[in-house]
């Protein structure tokens, strides 16, 4: 961390499984991270990208995305 703002560097994602605190940015999010990982991430509350964006997992499939709903 510095004053003006952050260093990240590259680390390799893992697999997990997330809370979305019921928050649609964080679902969106979590779905792009969890994309990148090998392996299977849930996200629970996932729901809730409806809001803004209720064709998100759709498009993400149609872009070759692998998302996929459960209950």
């Amino acid at each position: 961390e510095m004053e003006d703002g952050l260093i990240i560097r590259e680390s390799k994602l893992k697999p997990a499984t997330v809370e979305s605190y019921k928050d649609h940015r964080i679902v969106m999010s979590m779905a792009l991270a969890g994309m990148m990982c090998d392996g299977e991430t849930i996200i629970n509350d996932a729901e809730h990208v409806k809001i803004t964006y209720p064709e998100f997992v759709s498009d993400m499939q149609k872009m070759g995305g692998k998302i996929n709903w459960f209950q």
